[in-house]
């Protein structure tokens, strides 16, 4: 309706006809909203997708496609089609991947009895598992159609969704609300949106979105060469893949790898061909023979700034070092004829006034300095050398030999647990 006194002839027509337009696709839209439908086929469709899934008694397939349904983000036909393609493969493959893993399980739970009752769960699994992922597909088919009618309508009728102008604010372990701070908000977005990958056959296939979202507060990140992101949170230290830096806290990046902790045995700062730390080595406690024994994180070195290395090696170390003195300590149990060394601690360091006092000392230590120090035995282990013979593990720089026929090798003290 016009309620203008004055109108311009060639307005008046153009008026009409958009009018009527608006009238014939509005109508029938509306239609279908009133009756509901798209939503009453997706709530259907979920209905059964969930009952099928629940009948496969399979844990992580339930707990997986859980995570995924509370994180999805529907706008439009085209999220429904990647979504449940996405879905229907999933749903095949731990089908298929069950007809094996699932009597191995039953095995090792409940012994040569538990095979037969594995071999059910994998044929009830390779039935309704592939057909809860087809369930999913036309679901979220449908809720992408549903969405993309609600778009219409909402631009028909001049209706816009308001959008977030700026990122939450970061909220660390200890509760406080500091001043808005926009680097850090993006870096606790990126957090929240992590997804962790899984693997079948040696191919990503799926993923895990906001893996960390709900158990770990952001303390810290930087953003390294690569298009990656160390991430330090209360729990553990990650490094993230990036796709799109300027879009880090709107689009979920990739977990390439994750360390708590309580995983973590040694800190170290290395310079690969650089004159300033280029690299932050995180060494592990346990790990398989296979794989490697640290992590390695690669960093800017900018002459004009402090080195980025040692930045992040400290932000690490502080929360390393705070969630330490939450845990109990368990003395060692030095055993009789092993020759024992001198460990000070770091309060004793701080005290000391000169940089060049030796950590270590022997049996004949002064007495000054023997009454601070616990007695202790630790055993080393060689896990790299620059021999020939001996196959490398080291990835930070290649097996080299120098020219006067000298050995080089990495040692890693035996701790044990606790």
């Amino acid at each position: 309706m016009h309620k203008s006194r004055f109108m311009r002839k060639s307005a008046i027509v153009p008026a009409i006809v958009n009018r009527i337009k608006r009238d014939l696709i509005h109508n029938p839209l509306h239609l279908i909203f009133s009756v509901d439908f798209l939503g009453v086929t997706k709530s259907t469709l979920s209905s059964l997708s969930k009952g099928f899934a629940e009948l496969s008694t399979d844990g992580q397939f339930l707990q997986l496609r859980s995570k995924q349904g509370w994180s999805r983000r529907i706008t439009g036909v085209g999220d429904g089609l990647v979504q449940g393609t996405e879905a229907f493969a999933q749903g095949l493959a731990f089908g298929v991947s069950g007809v094996l893993r699932k009597p191995v399980e039953s095995a090792r739970q409940y012994g040569v009895i538990g095979i037969a009752h594995g071999l059910g769960r994998a044929f009830v699994g390779c039935i309704v598992q592939p057909l809860s992922g087809a369930l999913d597909f036309f679901s979220l088919t449908v809720d992408g159609i549903s969405a993309s009618f609600i778009k219409c309508v909402n631009i028909l009728n001049n209706k816009f969704v308001p959008q977030r102008i700026r990122d939450p604010r970061a909220i660390h372990r200890d509760g406080v609300i500091r001043e808005y701070d926009s680097l850090e908000a993006s870096g606790q977005m990126a957090l929240y949106l992590a997804e962790a990958s899984r693997y079948f056959a040696c191919t990503d296939l799926f993923r895990e979105p906001s893996k960390y979202a709900w158990s770990d507060y952001y303390e810290d990140h930087f953003i390294v060469p690569n298009q990656r992101i160390a991430l330090v949170t209360n729990k553990r230290v990650i490094l993230l893949q990036c796709l799109d830096l300027d879009k880090m806290d709107r689009k979920p990046s990739k977990i390439l790898w994750d360390v708590p902790w309580e995983e973590v045995l040694a800190l170290e700062l290395a310079k690969a061909g650089y004159q300033r730390p280029s690299h932050v080595i995180i060494h592990l406690k346990n790990f398989r023979r296979s794989e490697n024994f640290v992590r390695l994180i690669k960093c800017s070195v900018d002459e004009e700034r402090e080195a980025q290395a040692v930045l992040l090696c400290s932000s690490i170390r502080k929360m390393w070092r705070s969630h330490q003195t939450g845990t109990k300590v368990v003395p060692l149990k030095v055993p009789s004829g092993l020759r024992p060394v001198y460990f000070a601690s770091d309060d004793d360091r701080r005290e000391s006034q000169s940089p060049a006092r030796p950590l270590l000392s022997s049996r004949g230590a002064s007495s000054n300095v023997e009454h601070r120090l616990i007695n202790h035995t630790v055993n080393f282990q060689k896990m790299w050398s620059s021999e020939q013979e001996v196959r490398s593990r080291c990835k930070l720089l290649g097996k080299q030999v120098a020219d006067d026929g000298r050995i080089f090798s990495i040692w890693r003290p035996l701790c044990p647990s606790g």
